[in-house]
């Protein structure tokens, strides 16, 4: 195993800022869209534990367009876990995202007006009438902070902006949620944001992990002029024809191995990237592709923890 230290800011580097699209993206965007166009206010993105919801959302943050083709302006927040959950730290993590400096004295109604101010003025940057707001790891809301956000959208719309929010959230965790929030207490909140489900899952087959391969061998960086992913690492093997994508069928039969064994519906995006980028920037320079085997293949996929996982899961 080589370690490549070359070229610290190429995304194989920054496995975090690694963008790839997988099919279930796709479809995603796809609801996305038609949420937009059709102005839904709020939707719910379920799937299990790493199975790469947040690369979802951040994968589609500014990819979402008007029906005139005007890009939607997108923001993210992730939900922290706090000892206090209040309408307060709510608004304070919207704020955060939004690289707002406070001084920590600041009341809601006042940390209410200066993220509608932030989301205005991107609406008006972007001449659009429509703004996004992705909230990530929402089973660590309680109910009533979801008024945050129904008061965040009756702001906007008294000012002729629609706002959908995205929640996304662990399948596995949410269940008490939603159970909760159909009651009749919470039908305002259910009516607004719980209507629309998307679910998401990972990559579920050799050819969708060959879709995915396929964008190392065909995004560059640097963008439009620099090497392929796969030439950046190994640019003799590219020279003489080979592709990344040939690995397809051999690293999903490896993968679905231990998936049976583990009874795993699908290979989650965050796994599947520590994993081909293991093999593209340590394994493969070091022995080469024509030597590469199910020994190498099973080590990079175990390096993302697959067994650790449901082990501990399962203790």
């Amino acid at each position: 195993m080589t370690i490549r230290t070359n070229a610290p800011q190429h995304p194989l580097l920054q496995p975090s800022q690694l963008r790839l699209e997988t099919p279930a993206i796709a479809r995603l965007r796809e609801d996305c869209q038609r949420w937009l166009w059709t102005g839904v206010r709020g939707a719910l993105l379920l799937g299990p534990s790493q199975v790469g919801k947040t690369t979802a959302l951040v994968t589609l943050c500014n990819k979402l367009v008007t029906r005139g083709q005007r890009r939607v302006p997108t923001f993210y927040v992730s939900i922290p876990d706090r000892d206090t959950n209040t309408i307060t730290a709510v608004l304070r993590a919207l704020c955060h995202s939004a690289q707002l400096s406070l001084n920590g004295r600041e009341v809601a109604d006042t940390l209410s007006d200066r993220f509608v101010h932030v989301l205005v003025d991107s609406v008006h940057e972007h001449q659009v009438d429509v703004v996004v707001l992705m909230v990530d790891e929402v089973q660590r809301l309680q109910l009533g902070q979801f008024n945050v956000f129904a008061e965040i959208s009756d702001k906007l719309r008294l000012l002729g902006i629609d706002l959908l929010v995205l929640f996304a959230g662990n399948d596995s965790e949410c269940g008490p949620m939603l159970e909760r929030v159909r009651s009749q207490q919470y039908a305002h909140i259910f009516g607004r944001f719980f209507r629309q489900t998307s679910l998401l899952q990972g990559l579920v087959s050799a050819r969708e992990v060959a879709q995915v391969l396929g964008q190392y061998d065909s995004l560059r960086y640097p963008p439009g002029d620099g090497p392929t992913y796969t030439e950046w690492a190994l640019p003799e093997a590219v020279a003489n024809g080979w592709q990344l994508a040939e690995l397809s069928q051999d690293l999903w039969r490896c993968y679905r191995v231990l998936a049976k064994q583990f009874r795993l519906s699908s290979w989650g995006m965050g796994d599947f990237i520590i994993s081909t980028n293991a093999l593209l920037v340590d394994y493969l320079p070091a022995v080469g592709v024509q030597r590469v085997d199910d020994g190498i293949l099973n080590d990079c996929i175990q390096l993302a923890g697959v067994l650790a996982k449901q082990v501990e899961g399962r203790g």
